[in-house]
């Protein structure tokens, strides 16, 4: 479970009946790593159409929370809270999960990072993991990858063929982007095509 503490839910109320919309409710996403070994996180407002399938809906003193079971698994336990001084305000977490809850994550992460994201930059893409889940490792494609027709190939050719080579215990990727808010929002996957991976 996840606590927005009172402080913070009284600023994302205020920030909702300031646009005019009430209705709205908080997507809480974590969506990688930093460099300073934490968490990044991501929080929007979604209207009811756009929750996914697999969304958690949590409510909180008329505060309505959505979170995509990849994030739930590392917000369990975590709070939100909003800190404001004379120089300064904004919203923190405080989490108490480990960076990883596998530790194949680490490896995983690293490999993205000195090898795949090195590779896909060259062509405007990035591949953040997510998690390592049941020998699987959850990505998301950003950049020129999402909503590219070629990132299904880049993924199965490219991502997946390095990652399982490289360290055997994965036995697939899951890609978890929403391609139709990419720099191409006509994303068609594409099973034909050549990866810039290929050639890495």
């Amino acid at each position: 479970m996840i606590t927005i503490h009172p402080r913070a839910r009284d600023k994302i109320t205020q920030r909702l009946h300031e646009v005019g919309r009430p209705e709205l409710s908080l997507r809480v996403e974590i969506v990688g790593r930093t460099a300073q070994q934490d968490f990044h996180y991501r929080l929007s407002f979604v209207p009811e159409p756009l929750r996914r399938p697999d969304d958690t809906v949590l409510n909180q003193n008329g505060l309505t929370i959505v979170v995509d079971p990849v994030s739930l698994r590392y917000l369990e336990g975590a709070t939100l809270e909003y800190d404001e001084t004379p120089s300064e305000a904004g919203f923190r977490f405080d989490n108490p999960n480990p960076l990883w809850h596998e530790p194949l994550g680490a490896e995983v992460h690293e490999l993205i990072q000195s090898k795949i994201n090195p590779a896909i930059a060259i062509h405007g893409g990035h591949v953040t993991l997510l998690d390592v889940k049941d020998s699987q490792a959850f990505v998301s494609m950003g950049g020129g990858c999402q909503g590219c027709g070629l990132a299904s190939v880049t993924l199965r050719q490219g991502v997946e063929r390095m990652i399982t080579e490289a360290i055997p215990s994965i036995q697939g990727v899951v890609d978890t982007t929403d391609h139709s808010l990419g720099l191409n929002p006509f994303y068609r996957q594409e099973s034909a095509g050549t990866s810039p991976l290929t050639q890495a």
